[in-house]
């Protein structure tokens, strides 16, 4: 069996090695600096120290500069301040590390918009006057997102739920086999096993029928587990192609991954949700005891804009723009509500997911229930989430009990404070690991996708999901959550007081850098 790899990856050794010897140069150089301009303070002789305060002053200016461009730029307060307080107590190592940090978002960015899919939006007018004038606060928040990205909103959409990935797996195996002309996968963990070797069999049998396959995974997230046998034996299908998604990075740290998961079939059947490609989803493996996710399947014309990103994706992958671009039947549904794609990224110079789960929770008159694996979120969304809990809605947020990194469970304990304090509650899944992400608000609106409660799904990561609205199965997403607490530890204050000296101590220093990973 192939090692394990958390969906929360780490770097693999050789990028810790140079990030460890770099950073380690950057601070020797900023040390000497220091030690060269007391030196000279003290001795008051010229030598090659005499020269060090004005290189320290030098470095300081750099830093100032720099921390004005910050202050200045329309990012998240919790960004400023971190590298505001870490370029002005080491200006040389972190400054550096900045201008590299954002050397990387704007090749990505270029390679983004260069490779983008020109593909004509759908013309939604009539859907968007008709959600107008039955909840112009749905409106409000559809239309911000179609100000992010080129999406639609869809109306006729057939939703379904699943509470388990491995339904989800075992009606996505099904119609897979009905696929007629193509297959779109982009997941972040691929990973050699029974999940594979059954999904293996499928793709081969629609390869060798003519069908299109394109199958996209994230290199570091996939790093170990879609092993080389594996990546060759798909290959050797015919009609399938399969590309690692590895950004060109000065980045060092584990920013700016392919963190989506979704499977598109013919243009009118999407899958997505919190499940990778990989045997723990479907309960193979028990890594954290029983793992708990959840998907959603879109039937109808919607399979339009997940094409759209994802032929952007694989366009830069191979460094081509796609101009082939297959049609999407036309699917007469009819059914209620309606649905809004998301994607989202760190090439977008605005942050459509964060900016959504605001005014969805901003929303709320009487409930908001979330799940997340993470709550290593900013201050203004914990006071947002507290301000609704003063007013009288009902807060719930459920989160593992088991977690599979301890020091984004102990952060996210962190931030449980002041949700407890206002009188929302927090459940912890006792079973095993709760990796589910949604949001439910008051029977109206749902989210459910990729996008985890943390700096990175919300700004560092490309992710993707549905938002849907005024459907029946919000109601049974709301009924699982509901059933899940009752399965779940209400983890109260007492508690969270009880925490060991060590949590704590790794949460407060963790968090001060969380924004940055």
């Amino acid at each position: 069996m192939t090692g394990i790899r958390s969906e929360r990856t780490s770097l693999p050794i050789w990028s810790k090695i140079i990030l460890y010897i770099f950073s380690t140069l950057l601070f020797v150089i900023q040390i000497g600096i220091f030690v060269l301009s007391i030196n000279f303070y003290f001795n008051n002789e010229l030598s090659v120290s005499s020269y060090a305060p004005y290189i320290l002053i030098g470095t300081y200016i750099i830093g100032a500069i720099t921390t004005i461009f910050i202050i200045r730029r329309s990012i998240p307060t919790n960004y400023k301040l971190t590298w505001c307080i870490m370029i002005m107590t080491l200006p040389v190592p972190f400054s550096t590390l900045y201008f590299l940090n954002q050397l990387t978002k704007w090749a990505s960015s270029l390679s983004y918009r260069k490779r983008m899919v020109d593909v004509k939006v759908l013309d939604d007018n009539e859907v968007m006057e008709e959600l107008k004038g039955k909840d112009l606060t749905a409106y409000n928040m559809v239309s911000a997102l179609k100000s992010s990205e080129p999406l639609n909103l869809y109306k006729n959409i057939e939703v379904k739920y699943f509470n388990d990935a491995l339904s989800k797996h075992k009606d996505m195996i099904e119609e897979l086999k009905k696929a007629k002309s193509y297959v779109y996968m982009e997941y972040f963990i691929i990973a050699d096993g029974y999940i594979l070797d059954e999904l293996y069999e499928v793709l081969k049998d629609l390869g060798e029928r003519g069908v299109e396959i394109k199958i996209i995974y994230d290199d570091l997230g996939s790093k170990g587990r879609m092993t080389y046998k594996l990546l060759k034996r798909l290959k050797k299908i015919p009609n399938c192609m399969v590309e690692d998604y590895e950004p060109f990075t000065f980045n060092l740290l584990s920013n700016y991954r392919d963190h989506r998961k979704v499977t598109i079939i013919d243009g009118k059947i999407v899958y997505t949700g919190g499940d990778n490609l990989a045997d723990e989803y479907i309960h193979k493996i028990s890594r954290f005891g029983y793992w708990r996710d959840t998907a959603v399947k879109l039937t109808g014309d919607i399979g339009y804009s997940y094409t759209n990103m994802f032929l952007t994706t694989w366009g830069r992958i191979r460094g081509t723009t796609v101009i082939d671009y297959p049609s999407i039947p036309k699917l007469n549904l009819n059914q209620e509500g309606y649905v809004m794609p998301i994607w989202d990224g760190p090439t977008n110079k605005v942050t459509p997911a964060y900016d959504l789960f605001c005014s969805m929770i901003s929303s709320a008159e009487k409930y908001i229930y979330i799940s997340t694996p993470y709550f290593v979120i900013d201050d203004a969304l914990i006071a947002l989430l507290v301000r609704k809990i003063k007013e009288g809605v009902d807060v719930r947020i459920l989160m593992p009990h088991i977690p599979d990194k301890k020091t984004a469970f102990y952060m996210g304990r962190l931030n449980y404070r002041d949700i407890y304090k206002a009188g929302g509650k927090i459940y912890e899944f006792k079973d095993g690991f709760n990796h589910a992400k949604n949001i439910i608000i008051d029977d109206k609106y749902a989210f459910a996708g990729t996008i985890n409660m943390d700096y990175r799904s919300l700004f560092l990561h490309y992710e993707c999901g549905a938002f849907i609205l005024y459907n029946k199965e919000i109601l049974t997403m709301k009924c699982d959550f509901i059933d899940t607490i009752e399965k779940s530890i209400l983890f109260d204050y007492k508690d969270w007081h009880k925490r060991k000296w060590y949590q704590r101590v790794i949460g407060y220093i963790f968090s001060i850098f969380a924004p940055l990973y």
